[in-house]
C-alpha cells in the first residue's frame, strides 16, 4: 500500500520553499478554420519562443484574442514559423508553402540568435518568405528542407536533400561551432549533398536513420547512416556541452546502432519495436550504445546534462527489459494497458541508473523532455482515465481526465534521482501528435500542443484559462514559473493541497467531489484554531495564521501536514 513519508516531505519542503503565486504567466491559442499543428518549440536563453509545424487556409498566429495577425496558405499545408518574447508578444510569424504538402518537425537557434528549421516539402516551394523568391524543387515526393533565418524572420538560405523515395527529418541541432546537425530517417537512396556534388546513401531494407552535417553556410560536410533490414527511426537527438551527439529513437529486428564507416555494433530486438541511445563524440566516435528488449518501445525525446547522463522518456506496450544488458528483473516492466509511458536515466559509462513508469492501466504517452537548472526532470504527453503520476510504490498522486477531448495533457515534474516532484493536467487532444516543452535561462516553461474544443490551459489548482479551437486542430502556447512545480503533500485518502509550504492561501486536490465539505485546521498540539466549508475553488485562506506547521482535516478524511511561511 502506497503511504505519505512525511519527514522526508518536511526536509524537501524547508530546503525548496517553492510556491505558486503567479505561476501561470501567460498563454493563448492560435489558429484557424484549418489545420494548425506545432510540430516543434525551442526556447532561447532569454525567453523568447519558437514554435513551427504546419497549417492550412487562412490562420491567426497572434495569441492575444483582441489581436489579429493572419496568415493564409499557398496550397495544402504550409509551414509556419512563429517568434514570441518572454512576455508572449508576437514579434513576428510567416509562412512557407507551395501548391502541395509543406511541414516542418525540427527548431533551434544558434547564439547570434538565427534560426533553424527543418521538415518536409513537395513540388516546388519558394522558402523565402519576404519579397524575393528562393525556389527549391523536390526530387521525389517528399523531400527534406533545412532552412536558415534571420533573429528578425529574414531569409538566410534554404537547402534541400532527397531522392525519389520517401524521407524525413525529425530533428535539428547546432554546435558551439555552427556546425549544424539534422537527424532523420529514409526508405530509398537518397542524395544527401544539398550542393552541386552527390553523397548518395542506400538504406538496408526499410528505413535506416540518417544524420546529416552541414556548415554554417548550409554546405555538405558529412552523411551517415545505421540500420537494418527492417524499420529504423531516428526521433530525436541533444547536442552535449562538448558538441557530442546523442541520439535516440526505435528500431526492429536485427539493426547495427554504429552510423560510422566500416565499423558495427550488432543488435537484436526479439519484441515489435526497441528503443535505443547512442552517443557520438564531437570527432564521431562511439561512445555509447543503449537499448530495449521485448514488446515495443517507442523513444521519442532525449535530453542530456553537463555531466554526460543522458534521460530517455516514450511509450512503450508489452513487457519490456529496460537494461537488457544486466539480467537485473528491476529493469522489466510491464503496461497493463495499450501503452504506458516511461522515463529513464543512463549515465555516460553506459549503466542504466533508474526508470520510472507512467500509466498504470490507462493509456499514457510521453512526448517530450527537458531539464532545469538544478538537474529536475520536466516531462510532457498526454493521458487517459485515471493515472497515478507518481512512480514511486509507495506514495500516490492521482489525476483523472476532465476534458471533452480523448485524451488530457500533462505536466510532469521529477528530481534528478527520478523521484516526484508534482505533476499537473490541463489541454487535451483527440489526434496524439506532439506536446512540447522548452526551458529558458530563468527556469521557466514554456509549452506548445495542439487542441480540439474547449480546453483549460492554466495548470495552477483554482483557476482556468478556457481556449476556444476555431474549427477542427488549434495550438496553443503557455507560460509558466517554475514556482508552479512546488510539491504537494497527499494522505492515504488521495488528498493534497497546494502550495506547500504556503503563504496566504491553500487550494485542496481530490479526485472526489469535496465541495461543501467541512474543513479544520488544527495546531501541533491538536488544538482547532479554524473551521469552514470548501467553496467552488476550493481553496483555504490562511492569510491569519502564524508561520508553523498545521494539520488540515477536510470531511472525515486523514489530517494533511501544512508548512505555513
Amino acid at each position: 500500500m502506497k503511504f505519505i513519508n512525511y519527514i522526508n516531505l518536511l526536509s524537501v519542503f524547508l530546503v525548496s520553499g517553492l510556491g505558486i503565486a503567479q505561476s501561470f504567466e501567460w498563454g493563448g491559442r492560435f489558429g484557424g478554420i484549418g489545420e494548425d499543428v506545432v510540430r516543434a518549440m525551442h526556447v532561447d536563453h532569454e525567453g523568447n519562443s519558437y514554435t513551427t509545424g504546419y497549417f492550412s487556409d487562412i490562420a491567426d498566429f497572434d495569441i492575444d484574442p483582441e489581436v489579429e495577425y493572419l496568415l493564409t496558405s499557398n496550397g495544402f499545408f504550409d509551414v509556419f514559423v512563429q517568434k514570441n518574447d518572454t512576455q508572449g508578444n508576437l514579434l513576428w510569424a510567416l509562412n512557407i508553402g507551395g501548391e502541395f504538402f509543406e511541414y516542418a518537425v525540427g527548431i533551434t537557434t544558434d547564439h547570434l540568435g538565427n534560426i533553424y528549421v527543418t521538415g518536409v516539402y513537395e513540388g516546388i516551394v519558394d522558402f523565402d518568405p519576404g519579397i524575393g523568391e528562393f525556389f527549391l524543387t523536390s526530387t521525389g515526393g517528399l523531400d527534406i528542407f533545412i532552412l536558415k533565418l534571420n533573429e528578425s524572420g529574414g531569409f538566410e538560405w534554404a537547402k534541400s536533400i532527397g531522392g525519389v523515395g520517401y524521407e524525413e527529418s525529425t530533428s535539428i541541432a547546432i554546435d558551439s561551432t555552427g556546425k549544424i546537425v539534422v537527424l532523420g530517417y529514409f526508405y530509398d537512396p537518397a542524395d544527401f549533398d544539398p550542393g552541386v556534388g552527390d553523397y548518395t546513401l542506400i538504406s538496408n531494407g526499410s528505413a535506416d536513420v540518417f544524420i546529416l552535417q552541414l556548415d554554417e553556410n548550409g554546405e555538405f560536410i558529412s552523411a551517415n547512416q545505421f540500420g537494418g533490414s527492417d524499420l529504423d527511426l531516428g526521433l530525436d537527438m541533444k547536442m552535449g556541452v562538448q558538441d557530442d551527439l546523442f541520439i535516440t529513437g526505435s528500431f526492429a529486428g536485427t539493426a547495427d546502432l554504429d552510423p560510422r564507416d566500416l565499423e558495427e555494433y550488432w543488435v537484436t530486438s526479439s519484441g515489435q519495436f526497441s528503443g535505443f541511445l547512442i552517443h557520438l563524440s564531437n570527432a564521431g566516435e562511439l561512445l555509447q550504445v543503449f537499448y530495449t528488449d521485448g514488446g515495443e518501445t517507442i523513444s521519442n525525446s532525449i535530453t542530456a546534462d553537463v555531466l554526460g547522463n543522458s534521460y530517455l522518456s516514450g511509450y512503450f506496450s508489452g513487457i519490456v527489459d529496460f537494461n537488457p544488458t544486466s539480467g537485473n528483473s528491476d529493469f522489466v516492466f510491464t503496461a497493463d494497458v495499450s501503452y504506458n509511458g516511461y522515463i529513464m536515466k543512463i549515465d555516460p559509462s553506459g549503466n542504466v541508473l533508474w526508470v520510472r513508469q507512467m500509466g498504470g492501466e490507462s493509456p499514457f504517452f510521453s512526448f517530450d523532455l527537458a531539464l532545469d537548472s538544478n538537474g529536475n526532470l520536466l516531462s510532457t504527453g498526454y493521458f487517459d482515465g485515471t493515472v497515478d503520476f507518481d512512480p514511486s510504490p509507495t506514495v500516490e498522486y492521482f489525476l483523472t481526465k476532465e476534458s471533452a477531448n480523448a485524451m488530457d495533457a500533462f505536466l510532469l515534474k521529477l528530481s534528478n534521482d527520478g523521484n516526484f516532484e508534482s505533476a499537473f493536467q490541463f489541454g487535451g487532444a483527440d489526434f496524439i501528435d506532439t506536446h512540447r516543452i522548452g526551458v529558458d535561462g530563468a527556469d521557466n516553461i514554456y509549452l506548445s500542443a495542439h487542441f480540439q474544443l474547449e480546453i483549460d490551459i492554466n495548470p495552477e489548482p483554482g483557476n482556468s484559462e478556457l481556449v476556444v479551437a476555431e474549427d477542427l486542430r488549434d495550438n496553443y502556447l503557455i507560460k509558466v514559473s517554475s514556482g508552479i512545480l512546488g510539491t504537494p503533500i497527499f494522505n492515504k485518502r488521495d488528498l493534497a493541497f497546494y502550495p506547500n509550504p504556503a503563504k496566504s492561501v491553500v487550494f485542496i486536490l481530490s479526485n472526489e467531489n469535496i465541495v461543501g465539505l467541512d474543513f479544520s485546521i488544527f495546531n501541533v498540539l491538536g488544538q482547532q484554531l479554524k473551521t469552514g466549508f470548501l467553496s467552488n475553488d476550493k481553496s483555504i485562506d490562511i492569510e491569519d495564521l502564524k508561520s508553523g506547521i498545521y494539520f488540515i482535516k477536510i470531511g472525515t478524511n486523514n489530517s494533511i501536514k501544512l508548512i505555513k511561511e
